[in-house]
């Protein structure tokens, strides 16, 4: 029989389908079982909102070991105002607060509640205390500050991605705009300029197939047409200038482009100030530092190899001149390091 909801509150009379997957599997990453809903900590939400795929918590649902699998049994428990707005309550209680949905089943027997704890938008989370968790191996741990400095560079450059496409597809309408208008423009303008040419040609021809009149008239008739299609030509040169007003015309949307791009300029030099800053922060070294200092070690060790008891600074006037392999700001902090390392290699290679 298909459990159905018995109202818009999210109630329903029997067991989801997905409560029954939960509860035949082992408590594992995605669920956690408790009995009762004052047994809920703020911990439980951190932990799943700062997970990959959040969870789910059954309250009214006790562990049992069936063959050595922790399982989950339905004992049920109250499902009143008072124990939802509990969970709620500590939901709230995070930072930032924590959305969840709740719910409640198997209403024809012993009723459970079904919470709902989405992966966070806004990693990480903690709680009031300031823990921050993340639930690992059906159990919630601590996150290390590694863990906390991914987080952060994951949200910081998510939403710098999100910012971007906004930004850009912007732009790329307002470019579609301007080429749009200003190829129309060039159109009508083209059409005009030839229609005005033929009109004029057309009256030359034929005051041409006149010859046998007045030789007179018709020269002066021939080089009136010739000054009105001289005129048409300068009438084209204004026509032309009309576009180029066009031009002036859509200045604006020019001007947004830009300021859009000075933008995402900004934007993104923000983003490398606060990616440096969360860096310092949890003292951990700049990986494009790290990967540069690698670099030099090997450079280092390699020169040491050609030429054996090669003075420090006379390797490092060497790889000073090869500009395009690392910076010379990198040579001179970590110069040293990176020798003693390489020597300390070789050393070890040749022992």
């Amino acid at each position: 029989m298909k459990t159905k909801p018995s109202d818009k509150s999210m109630k329903f009379r029997g067991l989801t389908k997905k409560t029954k997957r939960l509860l035949s599997g082992d408590e594992n990453y995605e669920v956690d079982f408790k009995l009762k809903s004052t047994q809920i900590d703020p911990e439980d939400f951190v932990s799943f909102a700062n997970s990959k795929n959040g969870g789910t918590i059954l309250f009214g649902v006790k562990e049992v070991n069936v063959k050595g699998l922790q399982k989950g049994e339905i004992v049920g428990c109250e499902i009143g105002d008072k124990q939802k707005q509990i969970i709620l309550d500590k939901a709230l209680s995070c930072s930032p607060s924590i959305d969840i949905l709740i719910l409640v089943e198997n209403l024809k027997s012993k009723p459970i509640f079904r919470v709902e704890i989405n992966s966070g938008e806004k990693k990480p989370y903690s709680t009031n205390s300031g823990k921050y968790l993340i639930r690992e191996n059906g159990r919630n741990r601590a996150l290390h500050p590694v863990d906390l400095l991914k987080i952060f560079i994951e949200n910081e450059t998510g939403e710098f991605v999100k910012r971007f496409n906004t930004v850009t597809q912007d732009i790329n309408t307002k470019l579609q705009i301007l080429n749009k208008t200003f190829l129309e423009h060039l159109i009508q303008t083209t059409e005009k300029i030839i229609k005005q040419s033929e009109e004029k040609l057309e009256e030359v021809i034929e005051k041409l197939s006149g010859v046998n009149s007045d030789i007179d008239y018709l020269s002066d008739d021939i080089n009136q047409s010739l000054k009105e299609i001289y005129d048409s030509a300068n009438n084209a040169e204004s026509l032309s200038d009309d576009a180029m007003l066009l031009s002036d015309e859509n200045n604006y949307l020019i001007k947004d482009i830009f300021s859009k791009v000075q933008y995402l300029e900004n934007d993104l030099m923000n983003l490398d100030s606060r990616m440096k800053l969360l860096l310092n922060h949890f003292n951990i070294e700049d990986p494009i530092i790290t990967k540069q200092k690698l670099f030099l070690k090997d450079m280092f060790k390699i020169d040491m190899m050609q030429i054996p008891n090669n003075r420090y600074s006379s390797i490092v006037k060497k790889i000073k001149k090869r500009k395009y392999f690392v910076d010379d700001q990198i040579v001179d902090k970590f110069g040293k390091e990176c020798y003693n390392r390489a020597l300390k290699e070789l050393n070890e290679e040749n022992s």
